[in-house]
């Protein structure tokens, strides 16, 4: 019995060990392999934005902005859909680049509002405000653009998406028309 003991104390422990240390480190590498734009395929409906305030709209108004009822320059709605090349999961981010407008709206009244394509909200808000351009985070991929949203596509499956931008209706009109400009752009991470 003592030798039984011994030969699994000796050979078959150690054994498991390394095999689960192998494990571990696989599983790692794997979960990490470095991936590029190339894998995956981005259709937008555009992929610029650009919105001025000749129209200030209410949260509720500016969440029901669709291809119907756009005011083209004044408010901003893009469709896009990410799809994955591959069969291993691919991590990517959504950012929001501003352009350089002048004279432009103020970052805290540029409404921002993304959707997947059954309009379910997909933008953290604690308070279930609409965030503002202001408000949102500095995107880990790109530190000039805001991070929309971060996920993973795997099986060369695919994510549709809608965006939707305004001008808050707490900006104070004035004669003068300004603008705000942004493009959006799919990362890999």
């Amino acid at each position: 019995m003592s030798k039984k003991k011994e030969i699994v104390k000796n050979y078959l422990v150690p054994i498991f060990i390394i095999l689960a240390v192998f494990g571990c480190c696989t599983f790692f590498l794997l979960e990490n392999i470095p991936h590029s734009a190339d894998d995956l395929d981005v259709n937008y409906s555009s992929k610029k934005i650009i919105i001025n305030n000749d129209l200030l709209l209410t949260d509720v108004v500016g969440k029901n902005i669709s291809e119907d009822n756009l005011k083209v320059g004044t408010t901003g709605y893009v469709e896009f859909e990410v799809s994955s090349k591959l069969d291993e999961k691919v991590k990517y981010e959504v950012v929001l680049t501003k352009e350089n407008a002048s004279p432009e709206i103020p970052l805290e009244y540029v409404k921002v509002y993304l959707t997947d394509e059954n309009d379910n909200p997909l933008l953290d808000s604690t308070s279930g405000k609409v965030l503002s351009y202001f408000d949102l985070k500095v995107a880990d991929s790109n530190l000039n653009g805001k991070l929309l949203y971060s996920g993973y596509l795997k099986d060369k499956g695919s994510k549709k998406f809608k965006l939707r931008m305004w001008t808050a209706d707490t900006y104070e009109l004035t004669a003068t028309t300004s603008i705000f400009s942004a493009k959006v752009d799919i990362n890999v991470k």
